[in-house]
Order: C-alpha cells, then structure tokens, then sequence
C-alpha cells in the first residue's frame, strides 16, 4: 500500500489525503456491507464482522498515515538521506507519518550496516597491505 521512499519526495498533504481515501476504512466496509442485509440485527452483526476482518487484514498498512507524533523533532541527522528527508518534511509543515518513521529508521540502520562493513574490510585491507616484519 503506502511505500515511503526516503531517497526521494515526501509526499504533499494532498497527496497524504489521497493515500487515506484509496485505503479507505474498515468502518466504511462495514457501512457498505450493512446496505446488502434486510433484517436490523443481522445488518449489525454482519456489519460488524465485516468492518472487523477488514481491520484485520489492511489495518496495519492503514496506521502507518497516521502521523508520529514528535517524530519529526528526532535527531534524524545520523545519515544524509535520512536528515534531507526530514528537513523536506518540516517545509512541509507537517508530522512524520508512521510509515515514513518505519522507512527512515529502516535507512539509518542500512548506513550505519554499510558504513561499519565497510570500516571492517578497510582495516583488512589495510592489515594486508602492512608491511610484514620476519
């Protein structure tokens, strides 16, 4: 559903208000639902049902448009990507959201596996090329 890339643009409020609505809620499925059953009770309970095996199976992906709050205020400058994405975010006047919390800390752990891989094969590189004593 809502993939955040953090290399890239955030998205606008529009475009956050229109990820909201094609997600939809389970609420809305159970009111869609209700239309289809002639009897008040078994609408109800169908209704229900419905709106809950919905919130079950999208609700997850539905919570990560919800802001974070704070979230924006981290200290999000351990990488460069990750710092730029913020910084854009701010301009926009807006909260991080919940999905983009997950991208951006989801980045800051593959800088910092890449930077430390690399620290370790350039000291093997280096203990290699130093000169042996006999």
């Amino acid at each position: 559903m809502a993939k955040f890339d953090v290399l890239g643009e955030p998205p606008t409020r529009d475009d956050i208000r229109s990820m909201r609505e094609r997600a939809g809620s389970a609420i809305d499925t159970a009111a869609n639902v209700t239309f289809f059953t002639p009897l008040p009770l078994v609408d109800l309970v169908v209704g229900a049902v419905a709106g809950g095996v919905d919130h079950l199976m999208h609700g997850a992906e539905r919570e990560k448009l919800d802001p974070e709050p704070g979230a924006v205020g981290r200290d999000w400058t351990a990488t460069v990507a990750a710092g730029n994405y913020v910084r854009k975010v701010k301009a926009q006047g807006r909260e991080l959201l919940k999905g983009e919390v997950e991208a951006l800390e989801d980045q800051v752990s593959m800088e910092r596996t890449a930077r430390y891989a690399l620290s370790v094969g350039l000291g093997a590189v280096a203990d290699f090329l130093k000169p042996k004593t006999v």
